[in-house]
């Protein structure tokens, strides 16, 4: 059930497979990790491996390139009519998990002949009506409880259909997410009709709980499916018709997975500049993401995620190097985590020469398709593909071990 159907593009840099090996090598280097190497790391700002959500001002470094509302009410009280949309400018109270982005054009695409495929062209300019951008991927913790939600109005299902009692979870007759008795890079457990984060062990023998790292082994079909759960227990009016999966008309006021376009100008557009990599850098290491299988938190086994959010400039780079920091590598919107830690669905179908007949406004993909969008890099991706221009396609009921996703919310 878990086979990939395309072959990622790009490999580990030269510099990033000595570092792996050198980190491999060093078997007595980790014998010698004692406690008080930890209580460092917490000193740090690990604080026991839980992430604190501390959003800061991002950093800008780099080489310049060419190139939550109760249902039927605004934020002030008022009536709004379903499909209504309301002016910039107005009701835009920023809900604490996610960063705003206003109405405009950027530049979508690959402005740079170093890297890349032709998929990543031509350059071309996109205008976006203003959204809502999720802070952090979500969150193991959070679909759990989305899953009881849902297992609670008896609407999730085993694959031959019937009530749900263990393994892969289904719903509206499409596969939504693994657990821990049907995939083994799950973290998610269910026992006793009550769904959970699970938590792992790393190599100093520490628990490290899963419920602020990003859902894996999620289906495009359990990401549009979240959306429509999460709306439903915000009191806002799901997105997606469980019927053919297509967005509901007029537009609902709920939250639904991002647009390839809406996606990249969220993680690269600060106003003026595409930045290569989706914390404002052109250049990346392991300070600013989670990529190339450095492990941050020392899990023994993969998926090698980090919390959503660790990468704010108080936790470590890596637990067994605690004197060294992460950076506060947040996207040009305030966006944790758009390059590395896990690839993240998109709304898109996936369409190879999409960009040569795009539209200029608020392009939502093509039709129709077999695969879906997938962008970002992961946790296992080399630099290469850790680029905000870069594409990925997977078939809709994929679910990977690096492949998990973010929400946005119109305005």
């Amino acid at each position: 059930m878990n086979i990939r159907n395309y072959v990622r593009y790009g490999e580990v840099s030269a510099l990033f497979m000595v570092l792996i090996l050198c980190f491999a090598g060093c078997s007595s280097e980790f014998g010698t990790l004692s406690g008080n190497l930890i209580n460092a790391g917490l000193k740090a700002g690990c604080n026991g491996c839980e992430i604190r959500r501390v959003p800061t001002e991002g950093e800008t470094e780099g080489e310049v390139l060419e190139g939550e509302l109760v249902e039927g009410e605004n934020d002030e009280g008022e009536d709004v009519k379903e499909g209504e949309a309301v002016e910039e400018g107005e009701g835009d109270d920023v809900p604490d998990t996610m960063v705003a982005v206003q109405r405009g054009s950027f530049i979508m695409g690959r402005p740079y002949r170093d890297v890349g495929d032709n998929i990543e062209l031509p350059v071309h300019e996109v205008s976006l009506d203003a959204y809502w951008m999720a802070k952090y991927e979500v969150t193991n913790r959070e679909f759990a409880e989305a899953l009881n939600w849902a297992y609670a109005r008896k609407l999730l299902k085993n694959n031959e259909g019937t009530a749900y009692k263990g393994g892969t979870v289904y719903a509206y007759d499409r596969p939504i997410v693994e657990t821990l008795d049907s995939g083994p890079n799950a973290q998610i457990h269910y026992s006793d009709g009550v769904f959970s984060a699970y938590s792992r062990i790393n190599y100093n023998e520490q628990i490290v709980s899963m419920e602020e790292h990003p859902v894996v082994m999620v289906s495009w079909y359990g990401a549009a499916a979240y959306c429509n759960w999460r709306s439903s227990m915000n009191g806002l009016q799901p997105c997606y018709s469980t019927s053919d999966w297509s967005l509901n008309k007029p537009a609902r006021n709920g939250y639904r997975l991002p647009t390839e376009a809406e996606w990249e100008r969220a993680a690269s557009w600060d106003g003026t500049k595409h930045w290569r990599y989706g914390v404002m850098t052109d250049s990346i290491d392991p300070a600013y993401a989670n990529y190339a299988e450095t492990n941050p938190l020392w899990l023994k086994s993969y998926p090698f995620t980090s919390s959503v959010g660790w990468y704010n400039s108080a936790n470590p780079a890596q637990l067994r190097y605690p004197e060294v920091l992460t950076v506060n590598a947040v996207s040009p919107s305030g966006a944790y985590d758009m390059t590395g830690n896990v690839l993240e669905w998109c709304h898109d179908w996936f369409q190879d020469t999409y960009y040569t007949e795009s539209p200029t406004s608020n392009p939502t993909g093509p039709a129709e398709g077999m695969f879906k969008s997938v962008r970002g890099g992961s946790w296992i991706t080399g630099n290469p593909d850790c680029r905000t221009a870069r594409r990925f396609r997977y078939l809709p009921v994929n679910r990977e071990n690096d492949v998990g996703f973010r929400i946005i919310q119109p305005r």
